[in-house]
């Protein structure tokens, strides 16, 4: 058997970037005296030979067909790091390696690559208010594709979710995995769907210039959170951004909801939630002027805006204003122009200078939609202090043995402040 010289290469992370194959590995092009071993750096010339093994005759064709190496051209490593990523981008990859050997005329490199196995059975077990047929037949996965832990892990997020939509706050679900003598792998989804949680009480405090009968029914639009309902937190959160938006759009600029409080009773079937407002200073628009490709006068400008000094400060107001700027705009036969708002916060005046810079894109670019003006500074607007997400466990599941999951940039999570009081904090999605 020919001796292969592993590639060393920059992967970090990926624990199929060496180390022994599973199983024997299918001799390398080309026939006559085995190579002797070579240093990695020894490795040069042109690639005669390009091998993929381990895949089926239409994985592997679309598996060459993403690969930058090609025969003819010279032996590059950091085209083979390339090309292993392109490979875990088939989906359902569960290993691959490259190895490579001096070859009569160049270099002869082959990738070794293992899928995960195909699932044979899938079932829902513990769900009693979606009963199991109904989670299957609305399932993205079937019978007969490949175990794939991620796409697993959505569904299961997904799954819980959905049942904390219907009310059962303390949903979980979890997947299990067994395998088969065939080769395959049987996927259960167990389901843990606790009781529904109503919303027995919800004070609001701290607000004094928007009634609090108006919050609350900010609170409950669409079906969101009100004594006697169901309670959802996702719901919940819009809720709070809903009154976040009603207090930017009269002026109140700095409002700040939170901190939020939720207190769930003894036998878990009740939630209490309180809710604290600071409405902070009441803003009015201070001067508003238009830069950049203009087609009018400032006065023109002013008027299809329908904002003017004095007014309260509101950032929808604002966007409709754009909204009539880039109708100007097309009437004057030029549709394709950005509406930029910049933002200054005049503290002592209790007021905030607009600038609408009206910017033409590149051409060849198709203008963006007009963005909701920043707050004061140019940070970003505030928004409500949401709760985290329902606290989940981590996934019990256990995929078949030697399962490498494919490399993947890695994605912070979203910022979220700290926990309500009484709430066990977040958990991971």
């Amino acid at each position: 058997m020919h001796t292969a010289a592993a590639l060393a290469l920059a992967c970090a992370g990926w624990s199929a970037c060496g180390g022994g194959h599973t199983g024997p590995k299918p001799p390398l092009s080309g026939e006559g005296k085995p190579a002797p071993p070579a240093k990695l750096e020894d490795l040069r010339g042109q690639l005669v030979a390009i091998s993929v093994v381990g895949l089926a005759a239409d994985r592997e064709a679309a598996a060459r067909a993403a690969l930058q190496s090609a025969v003819g051209a010279p032996f590059d490593q950091s085209r083979v790091a390339t090309d292993i990523q392109a490979i875990w981008r088939l989906g359902s990859i569960a290993d691959v390696r490259a190895d490579a050997r001096r070859e009569r005329g160049g270099v002869a490199l082959r990738y070794t690559v293992r899928e995960h196995p195909r699932i044979r059975t899938l079932d829902v077990r513990g769900s009693k208010a979606i009963p199991a047929a109904q989670w299957l037949a609305q399932m993205p996965v079937k019978g007969g594709d490949f175990f794939d832990p991620m796409r697993l892990s959505a569904i299961r997020n997904d799954m819980a979710d959905r049942l904390r939509q219907l009310g059962f706050h303390t949903a979980k679900v979890d997947w299990t995995t067994a395998a088969t003598q065939g080769g395959g792998v049987d996927v259960s989804f167990v389901v843990e769907q606790g009781r529904i949680v109503s919303v027995a009480a919800l004070e609001v405090r701290g607000n004094k210039v928007a009634p609090r009968k108006t919050l609350l029914d900010l609170l409950a639009q669409g079906g969101g959170t009100a004594v006697g309902a169901r309670y959802w937190r996702q719901g919940f959160q819009e809720g709070l951004a809903q009154i976040n938006a009603y207090y930017q759009d009269r002026g109140f600029i700095d409002v700040a909801i939170g901190p939020i409080e939720e207190k769930l009773s003894p036998d878990g079937g009740a939630m209490s939630l309180a809710i604290t407002v600071q409405e902070g200073n009441q803003y009015r628009l201070g001067e508003l002027s238009f830069q950049g490709g203009l087609l009018a006068t400032q006065r023109e400008y002013a008027v299809a805006f329908g904002m003017r000094r004095g007014n309260i400060f509101s950032r929808r107001k604002i966007a409709e204003g754009m909204d009539r700027l880039r109708e100007l705009h097309r009437n004057k036969g030029k549709p394709n122009v950005n509406m930029i708002p910049v933002t200054e916060l005049e503290a002592s005046k209790k007021r905030v200078k607009v600038t609408i810079q009206v910017v033409s894109p590149p051409k060849g670019q198709v203008a963006r939609p007009a963005p909701a003006p920043a707050a004061p500074g140019g940070a970003p607007a505030p928004t409500p202090a949401p709760n985290p997400p329902a606290p989940r466990p981590p996934s019990a599941a256990t995929p078949p043995p030697a399962t490498t999951p494919p490399p993947a940039a890695a994605t912070p999570p979203p910022a979220t402040p700290p926990p309500p009081s009484g709430s066990p904090g977040p958990g991971r999605r």
